[in-house]
């Protein structure tokens, strides 16, 4: 494999980041998560 310069490292990650498929759908599965762990944690 060739040795890429920084520039050429900065164009491929811009493309793969503007190739990959977003979504804006709110979750809330991660706040439920924490919040369980804190509780927990000051039940205890």
């Amino acid at each position: 494999m060739d040795n890429l310069n920084p520039s050429e490292i900065s164009q491929i990650i811009k493309d793969r980041i503007n190739n990959l498929e977003t979504s804006s759908q709110e979750s809330n599965e991660g706040r439920l998560y924490f919040y369980r762990m804190v509780s927990r944690e000051f039940m205890d």
